[in-house]
Formats: C-alpha cells, structure tokens, sequence
C-alpha cells in the first residue's frame, strides 16, 4: 500500500512539472512550483519510510 502511494508522488513530482510546460494556459509561478515538487517528493520519501517499517515480509 504504501509503495503504491509512494510510486504515484514520485510520477507526479516528475510528470506534473512537464505537463505544466507543456501547457501554458496553465498557470503557475516558479515558487509554486518548488513548493509543489518539494510536497510530492515529501510525501514519496514519508511513504518509502512507512513502508519499509511496517509492510510485512
């Protein structure tokens, strides 16, 4: 469970930022994006955590 979780920040992190570039009517600052990379790969690293201290063998 929590790799899955922990997968899906990680393709966010990677994928939502070229999704962004490649649409500008999409608007976001530079600042938000940091905060949102910053959040996704956060939330990856507390999930890679969780999971390697209580999935089960």
């Amino acid at each position: 469970m929590f790799w899955i979780i922990a997968t899906g920040c990680v393709l966010l992190a990677v994928l939502m930022p070229i999704y962004w570039k490649r649409h500008p009517e999409i608007k976001t600052t530079p600042k938000g994006l940091r905060i949102f990379k910053a959040v996704a790969w956060g939330l990856a690293a507390v999930m890679i955590v969780c999971a390697l201290l209580f999935e089960q063998k």
